[in-house]
């Protein structure tokens, strides 16, 4: 994983992260999160993955929902 911070505004950066072929992302962004004392963060990202769960909060039954993704579909 190699970082960079692409910009600065008051306590507010924006950070490129970048990873190699076959490292763990959320195992890298933890590691990022945690090196820089990271409390609050908003991602955006590119990429590809071999194979990805896909997760978000559901409000209404107060659990998370995952999605298990694991091969490319043609849009």
């Amino acid at each position: 994983m190699r970082a960079r911070t692409l910009h600065t505004d008051g306590e507010q950066r924006t950070v490129a992260i970048v990873l190699s072929t076959g490292e763990e992302a959320m195992a890298c962004l933890k590691a990022f999160a945690e090196r820089e004392r990271v409390t609050a963060a908003q991602f955006t990202a590119i990429g590809a993955f071999d194979d990805v769960t896909l997760g978000y909060f559901d409000w209404t039954t107060k659990e998370y929902r995952r999605y298990a993704v694991d091969e490319q579909r043609p849009t």
